[in-house]
């Protein structure tokens, strides 16, 4: 018996296969058809067959957007909080973590979720996994990962972006004997370097020193097997300078939370 023939417009049918990244076997159920009914009229209207990784795509993805400003915060949460990495042949940029802190989950659905699945699943340390699966034009959190790249130090609003993102994922603002400081803790000298670098010449009083050395103890854990660096910015003006430059692009609720008590702190003192 002969398969039925079915008439789907090839505008249609590019639509369900590539931009809804529906299967050809999802396809024929919606046409009430055999899969290789639709599989021939692929051939039929030269319509490109997807590839064995992109097939194995069980998710619609969405390109990245393109905006600069976007990637920088992106990058700098993937530099201070995330595993990024995608396997040769394959379609898909995995950006994972793990995590105690459920805003953070939040801010990884807010930032990927437009753009692919992200998955989460409880651990047994009663933390959080979460897999961010994204397509190809993200390829960038791999091979610009902490890799300072010209574009980003270029414009201050792309790095202030950056440093939000770093900041979301590292930073802290605290109030310590009545007053409101910032600090970032990170084993990479390099990003702080960077991060000091740019609020310096920006006329921010910030502090970077090394505040433990590889192979030392903190109380109750293990030897660290790097030296461990610091950012502090605790001076009144400049604190509010730096908390002018990045809060427009903070995601997470809990340092947003902080900077408010910081400028109500900065506030009074300044009285």
């Amino acid at each position: 018996m002969s398969r039925t023939k079915i008439n789907i417009p090839k505008r249609v049918l590019e639509k369900l296969y590539w931009e809804e990244g529906l299967s050809t076997i999802k396809i024929a159920r919606i046409y009430s058809c055999d899969p290789m009914t639709v599989i021939n009229r692929i051939r039929e209207l030269a319509i490109p067959r997807k590839s064995a990784s992109q097939a194995r795509i069980r998710f619609p993805r969405a390109n990245f957007s393109g905006n600069v400003t976007e990637k920088a915060y992106m990058l700098g949460l993937t530099d201070g909080d995330l595993n990024t990495y995608t396997l040769p042949g394959e379609q898909t940029v995995v950006a994972r973590c793990h995590t105690t802190q459920e805003v953070q989950v939040v801010i990884l659905e807010e930032v990927f979720s437009r753009y692919g699945r992200v998955s989460v699943s409880r651990s047994e340390s009663n933390g959080f996994h979460v897999n961010c699966y994204l397509n190809r034009t993200f390829l960038f959190l791999v091979t610009e990962k902490k890799q300072m790249p010209c574009w980003l130090l270029s414009s201050n609003k792309t790095f202030q972006s950056y440093i939000a993102g770093y900041t979301d994922a590292e930073g802290n603002f605290i109030l310590n004997q009545g007053r409101a400081r910032f600090k970032i803790d990170s084993y990479d000298k390099k990003i702080l370097m960077n991060i000091h670098d740019f609020l310096i010449r920006r006329g921010v009083s910030s502090i970077l020193r090394r505040i433990a050395v590889a192979g030392s103890k903190w109380p109750g854990g293990k030897p660290i097997n790097q030296d461990l660096w610091r950012i502090n910015v605790n001076e009144a003006a400049s604190l509010k300078l730096f908390i002018d430059m990045i809060n427009p692009h903070l995601l997470h609720q809990t340092r947003k939370r902080q900077v408010e008590l910081c400028l109500a702190n900065i506030q009074q003192r300044c009285k």
